[in-house]
């Protein structure tokens, strides 16, 4: 019983680590009005951790670790078509890419937290906001137009 209650514990710490790594992300894209924000960021990191952890749990059930390998290839499968409908090209402008970057960043960080590499994920996060947030107000600052939002 007491196994069981920590394992749940457990599993619901990395629900709510992924939510928070994602809010970071999502925060910055949300202020900065983009295609995908807080919401988007969110969701796909809370499901990514969802089917690691199920895909976990499957794992242990049978003696077949590919399972969890094909649980991860789903993921990018579907992560990748919810970022390509961030793309838009707009005349010679294409934006909505670095959207579809933090979408693809927050599916990685959401495995991470599934599979338990908790440090992982929190420095991935900070990099990737870090990324996303000076490196676009470094070029504000040197006028150069970013078309790759």
């Amino acid at each position: 019983m007491e196994s069981k209650f920590l394992e749940i514990t457990l599993d619901c710490g990395k629900i709510l680590l992924a939510i928070i790594c994602a809010s970071l992300i999502g925060w910055e894209r949300q202020k900065l009005e983009k295609a995908a924000g807080l919401r988007t960021h969110i969701l796909i990191c809370v499901g990514a951790c969802l089917f690691t952890i199920i895909g976990l749990k499957i794992t242990e059930a049978t003696a077949n670790p590919g399972e969890l390998l094909r649980v991860f290839q789903g993921i990018a499968t579907g992560v990748g078509f919810v970022g390509a409908g961030a793309i838009i090209r707009q005349g010679g402008y294409v934006t909505g890419l670095t959207t579809a970057a933090g979408i693809w960043v927050i599916a990685a960080i959401g495995l991470t937290i599934g599979v338990g590499a908790y440090w992982l994920a929190i420095i991935s996060t900070i990099f990737a906001f870090l990324i996303i947030h000076f490196i676009g107000n470094l070029n504000f600052i040197m006028g150069k137009k970013d078309n790759t939002e």
